[in-house]
Formats: structure tokens, sequence, C-alpha cells
């Protein structure tokens, strides 16, 4: 969809790009995910700890300005090295 959405709207100076989330440190998980599941992904995260909202809202920030000018069409992961293939 990203990808389709880029070449539909890139030539009207649109930007897309997708924001690819990894577990993130909210109320969400604090109430509803387990410590031993989430010890379990800090352990499997090479950063060794889960990320923040604030550093997604600064990725996002990012992708608004114009210094992601070229960037097109991405999905960008965002989880600390949990997803290394």
């Amino acid at each position: 969809m990203t990808k389709g959405l880029t070449k539909e709207f890139a030539p009207h100076g649109v930007r897309v790009n997708c924001i690819s989330p990894g577990t993130i440190d909210t109320s969400y998980h604090r109430t509803f995910s387990t410590s031993e599941g989430l010890d379990g992904v800090r352990a499997a995260t090479p950063i060794g700890r889960l990320g923040t909202a604030e550093e997604i809202a600064d990725l996002v920030v990012f992708l608004a300005s114009d210094k992601s000018s070229f960037i097109h069409g991405q999905v960008i992961e965002i989880n600390g090295g949990f997803f290394m293939a």
C-alpha cells in the first residue's frame, strides 16, 4: 500500500511512508502484557529495552520535515534491532 500510494501521490508532491514500530513502553503494554513477555522482548532486542513513544514521535517529526524530502515509499522499522535478519 505504501509503495502504491507513493507512485500515485509523489508526482503531486505528497510523500507516503510507513512507520512499523516494535514493542513500545506504553500504558497498553503495562496493562495487557505480562512482565515475563516484556522481559522476553527486551532479551530478544539487541539494545535490550523497549522503545519509547518519544522515539516514535521523533521519527514522525523527521518524516514530516523537509530533511526527509527524498524519502518516499519506505517502511521504516523502529524496533531496536528486534527484526534484524
